[in-house]
């Protein structure tokens, strides 16, 4: 799901967000025609779209951002990280607003 992201980022940024929304409100499993639903339904090219997936054009991409994640201590899904603070899995909102406010004040 990752490179599929990252191939709809490479023609427009917007796309990721909405293929991430189309893909996780959906109930059905995951899987290759879901995936294909999704990136068709954001707007996006999607023979472009196919021929980047197909080619593993996002790969190393992913591949780095993986990297930074492992780094920063990324250790769950979804992770949150705000001025250098870690937010990983169910935190609450709280948590979350305070470190915007520390960061902006």
């Amino acid at each position: 799901m990752a490179e599929a992201a990252t191939c709809l980022g490479f023609q427009d940024p917007k796309y990721p967000w909405d293929f991430m929304i189309k893909i996780t409100t959906s109930n059905r499993p995951y899987d290759e025609s879901k995936i294909n639903i999704a990136a068709l339904n954001t707007g996006a090219d999607y023979e472009k779209f196919r021929a980047c997936l197909s080619a593993h054009e996002s790969l190393e991409k992913v591949n780095q951002q993986v990297k930074a994640g492992k780094t920063l201590g990324v250790t769950a899904k979804p992770t949150v990280i705000i001025g250098g603070q870690v937010f990983a899995a169910s935190v609450p909102e709280e948590q979350v607003l305070s470190a915007i406010k520390q960061l902006i004040e």
